[in-house]
């Protein structure tokens, strides 16, 4: 399933805390879009450049970039400074 909504976390040394909701699934929406209106152009460019297996790669690009967006749920990213940690959490 594709992560609907990003959590950021700030934590300050002196016990401040910040926490922030980003809607994600807007960027995916606008993604998809995009995606399947440049379909046939992408779809033109690999049966021409099919031979010099160029083609096959930019075939192939699509299904793997879904894949990859659809596999970083979960996906957890922690950064600690001297004064803050900041965490990144797709959910």
């Amino acid at each position: 399933m594709l992560p609907l909504i990003l959590t950021i976390r700030i934590k300050r040394k002196d016990h401040r805390r910040l926490k922030l909701f980003i809607p994600v699934f807007l960027v995916w929406l606008i993604g998809f879009a995009l995606m399947i209106v440049l379909l046939p152009l992408v779809l033109i460019t690999a049966l021409f450049t099919w031979r010099t297996r160029t083609g096959k790669s930019l075939f192939m690009a699509g299904p793997m970039l879904v894949f990859l967006l659809f596999n970083l749920t979960g996906l957890r990213v922690e950064i600690q400074e001297k004064e803050k940690e900041i965490a990144f959490i797709m959910q």
